[in-house]
């Protein structure tokens, strides 16, 4: 277990090796992500309150999906549950490296939002792992309101929940 100050540092570690196995070698992301999820409860100072946002990766994952069958985002790989562990990541890092966006203003977390959201997903866009047959307008449009709606809701939930 790290002190708190340096795990920050190691959830931005642990969630961008995440990210990136994900993007560059989504044929081994799942077992990737698995791994990496458990070094982070082996590392972390607050393995319960990380324990008790799990739930919200499911909220992310089942909005992937719905973009998924409505056939606006197609994922390039045989299986989709890396993304859930992606999400599990996501949120976790809600607790710690991105803790500070609880105390922004709910437009800038919603800027916020909308601006990483597009970029992820437009970066797993340009390394092949997912595609979509949206123009690139729309496909920033859409990603960028429910990315700032998502994100807004997230930071609200924990704001109430007093978590992190």
């Amino acid at each position: 277990m790290l002190n708190p100050s340096t795990f920050i540092v190691a959830n931005v570690l642990i969630f961008q090796l995440a990210w990136f196995s994900a993007a560059l070698i989504p044929e081994y992301a799942f077992s990737i992500l698995a791994a990496l999820l458990l070094l982070h409860f082996l590392l972390s100072p607050q393995r319960i309150a990380d324990a008790k946002l799990l739930p919200l990766a499911l909220v992310g994952f089942t909005l992937d999906n719905l973009l998924i069958e409505f056939g606006w985002l197609v994922v390039n790989t045989e299986s989709r549950w890396w993304l859930l562990l992606l999400w599990c990541h996501f949120v976790l890092s809600c607790n710690h490296s991105l803790a500070f966006v609880l105390n922004m203003p709910r437009l800038m977390v919603g800027l916020l939002g909308a601006a990483g959201g597009v970029l992820s997903y437009y970066g797993a866009l340009q390394f092949g792992v997912m595609s979509s047959p949206l123009a690139l307008s729309e496909f920033v449009l859409i990603w960028a309101v429910w990315w700032a709606v998502l994100f807004t809701g997230i930071s609200y939930w924990l704001n109430r929940q007093g978590t992190s």
